[in-house]
């Protein structure tokens, strides 16, 4: 059966689609029957429209900036554990985009799934949050990952470049703060919003609900279409949650060697979304 595929933008120009319940005055199979009145009025109900269109795929079809519009009101998602593993799957395979909060609300088998998921099928720049979150697991996750991944490509005359900048992250971790390699910066350095007063790493470090505020901050911002918020929403994130991440660090760890096994890593694919 043939369909066609349509995306929610703010273009005038851009062809109307109506969502409607009634098969009478539809053009298509829009899965009316699942879509209830006011759908897009909350986020859960933003949510619900994308399980309605996902159909058991771990795919957010709303499209990156309405992901992070979610993530910027995350704490008023009340979804259930099939929703949340959705938001994280697609947060970290298919977005690259912040992530963590979705982990804090599954248990460590299922949010094992998507990080398992980027072992076995790596893909840049995503990979990168295998990398992050392999540093707040500890160093005994980094070394299984980096051994891993050194069985693969320790003979291979152009390994990929994320195979040594997990190394050199590795390097650092006996005299850097986890949460501050796994945002890619400095304990020196300062993160600014649009408009806003910089912010020293150190406070972020200090003061996780600070940097929670911010990155909902930048999250608006990505949703608003401001360049270069993307990046700090991701670096954000590791700011706002790595702590409480690495309290479950062990039960998180376990689960993903468990899912992964004996598998081996796979071939590293190019992504062709936009990322930055």
């Amino acid at each position: 059966m043939s369909h066609v595929t349509f995306r929610a933008v703010k273009d005038d120009n851009a062809t109307p689609i109506r969502l409607t319940r009634d098969p009478t005055i539809a053009s298509g199979s829009f899965i009316h029957e699942e879509v209830s009145d006011g759908i897009f009025d909350e986020i859960n109900n933003v949510i619900d429209a994308n399980r309605a269109l996902a159909r058991g795929q771990q795919h957010f079809f709303l499209g990156p900036p309405v992901y992070y519009r979610i993530y910027a009101e995350r704490h008023h998602v009340t979804q259930g554990e099939g929703d949340f593993s959705l938001l994280l799957h697609s947060g970290v395979c298919d977005l690259y985009a912040p992530s963590l909060f979705w982990i804090l609300k599954l248990p460590a088998p299922l949010a094992a799934q998507a990080f398992a998921n980027l072992y076995l099928n790596p893909k840049n720049p995503h990979i990168h949050c295998l990398m992050r979150m392999a540093i707040l697991l500890g160093s005994d996750f980094c070394e299984w990952l980096y051994d891993r991944w050194n069985k693969k490509w320790k003979s291979d005359p152009q390994p990929p470049a994320f195979y040594w900048t997990f190394k050199e992250m590795m390097s650092k971790m006996k005299v850097v703060e986890p949460r501050v390699i796994a945002a890619r910066t400095t304990p020196n350095a300062q993160i600014a919003l649009g408009g806003e007063e910089f912010v020293s790493v150190e406070d972020l470090l200090e003061k996780p609900d600070i940097a929670a505020t911010l990155l909902s901050k930048a999250c608006m911002q990505v949703f608003e279409g401001v360049n270069g918020a993307k990046s700090n929403a991701r670096n954000l994130d590791y700011f706002a949650y790595g702590l409480e991440l690495q309290k479950n660090a062990s039960q998180i760890s376990k689960a993903i060697k468990e899912v992964v096994g004996r598998q081996k890593a796979g071939d590293v694919m190019e992504s062709k979304e936009e990322t930055n």
